[in-house]
């Protein structure tokens, strides 16, 4: 929040990178945009209220993922 707030954007536009559960739920309560980044240590948390998750064993094809972020973000701000 106090980064939105530097930013001087609204939650809702901007986008929280997670790798524990514990930070996504800060990130899903403060109401932005969630992406899941699970790791060897976390990767059997609950990571279900992500709007996205990325498999850190599947290649991301990046063009599909800044689509995918960008309709994240065009669903937010409605």
């Amino acid at each position: 929040l106090h980064a939105a707030k530097l930013l001087g954007l609204p939650p809702a536009q901007c986008v929280a990178f997670e790798d524990s559960a514990t930070g996504l739920l800060a990130a899903v309560t403060a109401g932005m945009i969630t992406i899941a980044v699970p790791n060897q240590v976390t990767q059997l948390q609950d990571f279900s209220r992500a709007d996205y998750i990325i498999d850190p064993a599947t290649p991301i094809d990046i063009d599909d993922f800044f689509l995918k972020v960008d309709l994240l973000r065009q669903a937010a701000i409605r």
